[in-house]
């Protein structure tokens, strides 16, 4: 399968806006948000303008298809990394909340509805697959509109994208003895969320990978171990079907 990967020496991007990767991660390895305000669940224009900015303007040999997003408070940037692909593309997202809520007010990007934001916007975005999103969460989003789909965990053979995916984990999905968030959680496994992106990777041409889930809001030094943890256990499965030339 082809590798549509660009990735620098085996590391993630990591996009440190709240600040919590200080304290996860080496300062050299990080591009740095943290002077941005007007991000926190919702991003205003000025802000959207300023992460572009950064993450697109760099020189840092940290550039890569796979990313780290910080707390799921700011989920909504996959957003901007998927208004670079050019080609018609499908999104699997496996996430605890569908991320389709409407607009509270006006059309601004937010963490809640930064995929309903994406399927209005970008054309080259055709469909949608929810993976793992509670019942009660999922009912909120329903009737889902043709172009999505609602997989549950167990049924992934049933994912049939015609087009190269761009794949975004939030970490709520997992229960709580497995990583910490400024979410409610779902009940997954990190055994099982392995086993589901393992898969999914195996099946399709993927264009890129993000992973939120951060606890941003008094980590303790356990919580920032443990979602660490789930972190490396993802990017080692990444970066090892990379390797052997599954994606």
């Amino acid at each position: 399968m082809e590798n549509d990967f660009n990735v620098k020496k085996n590391r993630p991007m990591i996009c440190n806006i709240s600040g919590v990767y200080e304290k996860m991660y080496p300062v050299e390895t990080k591009v740095n948000m943290t002077d941005i305000s007007g991000t926190n669940c919702y991003c205003d224009e000025e802000a959207a303008r300023m992460i572009r900015e950064c993450i697109f303007s760099t020189d840092e040999p940290i550039l890569s298809d796979i990313r780290l997003l910080d707390s799921g408070n700011f989920h909504y940037l996959s957003y901007f990394f998927m208004e670079k692909i050019r080609e018609p593309f499908a999104l699997i997202i496996i996430d605890n909340h569908t991320d389709m809520q409407q607009p509270g007010f006006g059309r601004i990007l937010s963490c809640g509805g930064w995929v309903r934001y994406a399927m209005e916007e970008l054309g080259n975005l055709k469909q949608v697959c929810l993976v793992g999103m509670s019942e009660e969460h999922l009912s909120e989003a329903m009737p889902l509109p043709d172009d999505v789909s609602y997989i549950k965990s167990g049924s992934l053979a049933e994912i049939s994208c015609e087009f190269p995916i761009y794949l975004s984990i939030d970490k709520d999905v997992l229960a709580v003895e497995y990583a910490a968030t400024d979410w409610d959680q779902g009940q997954m496994g990190v055994d099982e969320l392995v086993d589901i992106v393992t898969q999914i990777l195996h099946h399709h041409r993927v264009l890129g990978v993000d992973i939120c889930g951060e606890k941003k809001d008094g980590a303790t030094e356990a919580q920032l171990t443990k979602n660490r943890a789930v972190n490396d256990r993802l990017l080692e499965a990444i970066f090892s079907l990379q390797e052997g030339g599954v994606v």
